[in-house]
Formats: structure tokens, sequence, C-alpha cells
């Protein structure tokens, strides 16, 4: 005999009409638009996401198929929870198209979007995503290790299972949040749907696909388009306090990409009011994509003037042309001057530190160098890590992310204008995993703390992770200068905790960063990892500073405090054909989405 929550689970067919539930969802009201005017190629965005062909799990050539069905829920609440079910080893072809035939593929077709397994269940490469945390998935019959989670904030719940063929499972969890960041709200900042030419992933899939990974705050960086999340994630059910959006834009310039947020959306406008970019940059219309760095992170400032923050996306790119600083052959500090745009305070607010496909040691360490020195000199940037997520796997969405520090808990009370302002206040923490918080005579980070005069300041530091995220060391910077590093005891939580005095003689900027050495899950993160060598995610987080002036009213920059970083650059490759993660092109036989855009995005390099 079925369980209640079988029977009611059979009636589920998700929030506000979900397409997941087998029927087409209607479009939200303010999706209607019109195809751009600005002499670019015709885009119109205004048509909502449909299923898509291959869109729906087949299970033909089954034989009575194995049913788990599932119900996650939060310990703290009891109420079910948006979460996802991983499986080793991986049934068939995976989750995303047929489980019970062919070859497991990394990049199957169904990898780009998922896969509709049941009502209030998305299919994935490695598993599934729990809509509600509620949902029936059907299985070939064999042994599976389950692991159940939420992000990085919740404890991951393991188990094995054997199913025989035509059996009814019900599979019950609870998922514990472990990791206490009140007062903080998770962030990613850079994400893509379907309306990037590069991207064939639905808006109603991405909020799914952010949710279960216990993304708090969602700002969308389509390329050259500005996408609206909000109608989405309220026909999908989700309320204030669970997630909410912000519209942003990963705009193209001259020397590379950067993202911008909050920017205004006009639902009649089929771009959703971004600015235009132009095949040529020698016409009478000239896109934003052939205006230098300078002129074009002003362009996006101006879209809400004093509010809209600007983020250099991927500083370091040497695969292709995508990142600024490697294009202007800018870095680690000592050994190049800095460019005129890197020096104007304001210029721009962040640099993207971490990003989900470019998570290489030594490229990690090249960025910090570049943040420490902008910070000795006084040109204050937050640090930001987002993921870039293109599909519903390969890199996934939330990892990394970007905790902020924000007026209210409730995601869906956040304005734009909150979430910039805590950019622009370095209100941050740049994350693949790990939590990281600490003080300095109370003052928290991106704080500045004013003291009489030269003398000790007390920092105390707090860093968590749940079980499954292994932190080794806490390293701690004055100045760019590492001054302490302590190794971390396992099996503690919080996972480290001191305090201790530490003396300043000059104003000081102090930044906190934990690491360990064991591997992130590639099946959590992102495949890309697994398959990309010598890129696996490390668990990595670091703060922005809390500024310490002595004897002063304003901070007065240390400069360099550290050796010189003689790092060498990457090769440089800005000749022929944009070289772009292997995601951004279409796969053999495919067309673009739309339009591409992305091989005009960067006319200097090819003249």
């Amino acid at each position: 005999m079925r369980p209640v929550e079988i029977v009611l689970l059979v009636a589920f067919s998700g929030c506000g009409g979900d397409p997941m539930g087998g029927g087409e969802m209607m479009p939200p009201p303010d999706l209607a638009g019109t195809s751009e005017t600005d002499g670019s190629p015709p885009r119109d965005l205004a048509v909502p996401p449909v299923l898509l062909d291959g869109n729906v799990l087949s299970l033909d050539g089954g034989t009575g198929p194995a049913s788990l069905w599932f119900t996650i829920s939060d310990r703290d609440t009891g109420l079910p929870v948006s979460s996802r079910v991983i499986f080793r080893p991986v049934p068939g072809a995976g989750f995303a198209d047929n489980i019970f035939g062919g070859m497991f593929n990394l990049q199957s077709p169904g990898g780009s979007t998922g896969a509709t397994v049941s009502p209030g269940v998305l299919g994935s490469t490695e598993g599934v995503l729990l809509q509600s945390g509620l949902g029936v998935v059907p299985v070939p019959a064999g042994t599976y290790d389950l692991i159940i989670t939420r992000g990085p904030e919740y404890e991951a719940v393991g188990m094995t299972i054997t199913i025989a063929a035509g059996e009814v499972r019900k599979i019950t969890a609870e998922l514990d949040r472990s990791v206490d960041t009140g007062g903080w709200l998770s962030a990613d900042m850079h994400v893509h749907v379907n309306r990037s030419f590069d991207s064939k992933m639905p808006l109603d899939r991405r909020v799914i696909s952010m949710v279960s990974n216990g993304v708090e705050m969602i700002v969308t960086t389509d390329h050259n388009v500005n996408t609206d999340l909000a109608p989405w994630i309220a026909a999908l059910g989700y309320d204030a306090d669970t997630v909410g959006s912000v519209v942003g834009n990963e705009f193209n310039f001259a020397e590379g990409h950067g993202g911008a947020y909050p920017v205004p959306y006009d639902a009649n406008h089929a771009y959703g009011g971004a600015p235009p970019w132009t095949p040529t940059c020698n016409g009478m219309v000239v896109g934003i994509n052939c205006e230098p760095a300078a002129k074009a992170f002003g362009t996006m400032h101006a879209k809400i003037p004093g509010v809209t923050v600007v983020t250099v996306n991927h500083p370091w790119w040497p695969m292709g042309d995508l990142g600024y600083f490697t294009n202007i052959e800018w870095g680690a500090g000592t050994s190049h001057p800095l460019p005129a745009p890197l020096a104007t305070a304001g210029a721009f607010d962040a640099i993207e530190l971490l990003n989900g496909y470019w998570t290489v040691a030594s490229a990690e360490a090249a960025l910090v160098a570049d943040w420490f020195y902008l910070l000795g000199q006084g040109v204050k940037v937050a640090a930001v890590a987002s993921s870039d997520t293109h599909r519903i796997n390969w890199v996934r969405a939330g990892w990394p992310r970007t905790w902020l520090r924000l007026p209210t808990d409730r995601p869906g009370e956040v304005t734009g204008e909150m979430l910039a302002t805590a950019i622009r206040k370095q209100r941050a923490i740049a994350s693949t995993g790990p939590f990281v918080t600490f003080t300095v005579d109370g003052g928290e980070i991106g704080d500045t703390v004013k003291r009489a005069g030269p003398g000790q300041v007390k920092v105390a530091i707090t860093v968590d992770a749940p079980g499954w995220i292994a932190v080794d060391s806490v390293r701690v910077f004055v100045n760019g200068v590492e001054k302490h590093n302590f190794k971390v005891t396992p099996g503690l939580r919080p996972v480290f905790q001191a305090s201790f005095n530490e003396p300043l003689l000059v104003d000081s900027w102090i930044v906190v960063l934990a690491s360990g050495q064991k591997p992130m899950p590639g099946d959590i993160v992102g495949e890309y990892t697994q398959v990309q060598h010598g890129i696996d995610m490390l668990p990595w987080a670091i703060t922005n500073p809390i500024y310490v002036v002595l004897g002063g009213q304003k901070f007065r920059p240390p400069g360099w405090q550290g050796a010189p970083m003689e790092l060498p650059l990457p090769e440089l490759r800005r000749r022929g054909p944009l070289e772009v993660p292997v995601d951004c092109e279409p796969g053999a036989g495919e067309e673009p989405p739309l339009d591409a855009p992305e091989r005009f995005l960067m006319p200097h390099l090819y003249q």
C-alpha cells in the first residue's frame, strides 16, 4: 500500500503550470516584446521558453522500472525543500537522456537543459533536481549510492539502496543546515539562460538549478541581454524566504567581458533594454562591444546612475581573449604599470576572483596578487565569485558563489540597490564552498575601523563548512603580506575559530583566506572539473577587507607591502577564431539558438 505522501505527490504538478508537469507554461505577462531595431540581427527574446526536442526523459526499452518516491525536508522547519539527489553510478545515459540505454556522457544533449522526469523533477546527467523536495524518479533495478544535497550550507545525506524491477521505494531525508550564515545571503552573479546565444537553459529550469543548490540571490547576466527571472520565481511557487533575483547584464567591451547589475528591464525590448552590440565597429551605430573599458564601464554605470555596479568578469583567461587583464597584459602588480582605467577609483567595482570555468590555482594566485595590488594603491574593488553557468550540468549553478552582507535575511526582499551597495562597500565573501567571517575590533567585513594611533587590534575569525568540504588552512593577510597560517584540526564545528591581537603601525587592510587540498566532488560542483586536467575545484574562500585607520579620518593606502611578484603572463592567443568555453559553441550539427554576437565582440584584437 502506498503511503499518503505518494498519493499527494501524484497530484503535485509544480506551481503555476510548470512545464515540468507536462504542459506548456503560459508566459509571464511582462514577457511580450518586439524585435531589435538598432540594426543588430533580430533576436526576438520575447518568446517564452518551451519544452525542447528531446527534453523529456525517454523510458523506452525499460522492463518495468522501479520507482523511488522522494520527500526531502529541512530539519529546522520540517518542510519539503528544493534539493538534489546524486546517483552513483548513474543509470544508463543519465537522467538527462535515457536511463535504460546509451553510454553515460557528461556532454550529452540533455545536459544543456535537463529533462522532465516527472512532475516537479528535473533530470540531469548525474541525478535529479527536486523543485520542491518532492518527486518520483523511475530507475532501472540495481544498487545505488544516493547523495542528497542542497549546497554548502547543508550537510549531505548519503545512503545505499538496492531496488528490484517494479518495486516502489519511499525515500525520506532531513537536511541539516549546519553552517550559520545569519546576516549573509548566498548569491550567484554570473548566470546565463537561453536569452544568451550560448545557452539553451530555460528560465524556470535555471531557477530550479539555483534553488536546489542553495543559492538565495540570482543575478542574470546574459550576453548583452537583460533578463528578469522574477515572474518565473513566482510561477514556480518560491517565496521571499527562499530566493530573490536581480536583473544584470554580461556586456562585452573592446578588451573583455564585464558584469553590470542592477540594470533596468524593458519587457517591450527584445534585448530587455540592454545597450546594443554591433557586428562592425566602423558604422553609424557603434555597439558597446566596440567601446574601450573606460567608456564601457561608464556606459553601464549610467544604467541606473549611482546604483549600477560593474564587475570585471574572468579577468585572467589565457585560453582565449575573454579576460580583460589577460588582453591588456596587466597583472601581478609590481612588474607592470597600472593602466589608467584600473587606476581610476570607481572605474569598476569588483573583480571575479573565482569563476566556475577557471579554478586553476596559478590563475587564482595571480588574481589575488592583482587584487592585493589594487587594494594597496587605494583602488577599492570587491572580490566576488560566480559560476558563469550556462547549462544544467558541466559548470553547476552556485559553484562558486558570493555571500553578501545585506540588510535582510529574506532574499525576496533584496533590491538591486541593496545588492549593489553590498558590492560597492565590499561586504562580500568569495567562495567555492567554505564560509569565512571575521571581525577587527568588532568591525565586520567591508567596514572601516578607526583607532587613535598605532597599536594592537583584536582579530576574531570563524570558518565553517559542512562535513563533506575539507578545510586545511586559514591564512591572514595584512596589507597583502601573509601574517598567519593556521592549520585546521579535522572534525571541529565550526571548522575553525581563533582570536588574537595584531599589531599595526600604519593604516592597514586585513583579509582572511581559507582553503583545502581535497577536491570538491565533481558531480556536485560541476563535471567540468572532472574532465579538464588540473582544474579541480578546491575548497577556497577569501573575505573582502576590513580597513583600519590609525590616527586619521580617511584611509591612507599603504602601497604594496610585499615582495615583488613576477608571475608569468599566460600565452596570449589573439588571432583567429575566438576561443570560448566548450559549452559556448554549438555541438556537431547544431545551430546557435540565436545569432551569435560573440564573433564580433573583440574587433580590435582581430584587425
